[in-house]
């Protein structure tokens, strides 16, 4: 399922969510099937969807377009 990383700068917090886990269990893909459509490792992907890395832009791009979805899909975000 997706989780979320609590984010604190300049005074801001912020809770984000990646929801890379459940757009690619609805792409019926699994995490080799992704690493080969997005050139993202499989090691950085299962380090997004646990909640051990905060994903680069461009990284986030990559698993979007494999994935065929917006890149607003793979996250929420929470501003306090």
């Amino acid at each position: 399922s997706s989780l979320s990383i609590p984010w604190t700068k300049y005074g801001v917090k912020m809770k984000i969510e990646f929801l890379v886990w459940d757009r690619r269990r609805k792409a019926g893909m699994t995490i080799r099937e992704l690493e080969h459509a997005s050139g993202v490792s499989r090691t950085a992907i299962d380090e997004i969807e646990n909640n051990r890395r905060m994903p680069r832009f461009d990284t986030m791009v990559r698993l979007s377009l494999a994935l065929e979805c917006d890149i607003n899909d793979l996250f929420r975000c929470e501003i306090r």
